[in-house]
């Protein structure tokens, strides 16, 4: 099991309700897609400024090397501005990555799946 915090941005419009997948590759592999939804911190996910925790229950796939966070783009206003997502199970030290952009097909560079690799700790 993994626990997934997702923290949305600040910014006019940065909500989403879109469907919003991560999928976490590790050093054994992949978990596959997986929908975040069932925020146990917020009964509608992903709005602005808000942190969001997911409880996802999938394979250990070891030592994390990168993330590809996407939506499906579906609803009004779909675009989405993450601010920053940390991964964490309980044999492992917590992942937190940098994500500061729009997933949005009409803002920066279009894109609404991105991989993304942790950041290094100061």
């Amino acid at each position: 099991e993994y626990t997934i915090k997702v923290l949305t941005g600040n910014k006019l419009g940065a909500g989403t309700d879109a469907n919003v997948y991560i999928n976490v590759y590790g050093e054994k592999g992949e978990t596959g897609k997986v929908q975040l939804e069932n925020s146990t911190t917020n009964n509608n996910p992903f709005e602005k400024g808000k942190l969001d925790v997911f409880n996802i229950e999938t394979r250990n796939v070891g030592e994390i090397k990168k993330i590809n966070i996407s939506h499906d783009g579906k609803g009004t206003g779909a675009g989405w501005y993450c601010e920053t997502i940390e991964v964490n199970n309980k044999n492992m030290t917590p992942k937190l990555f940098k994500i500061a952009r729009w997933l949005d097909e009409s803002e920066g560079d279009g894109k609404i799946a991105i991989d993304v690799e942790p950041s290094q700790k100061k």
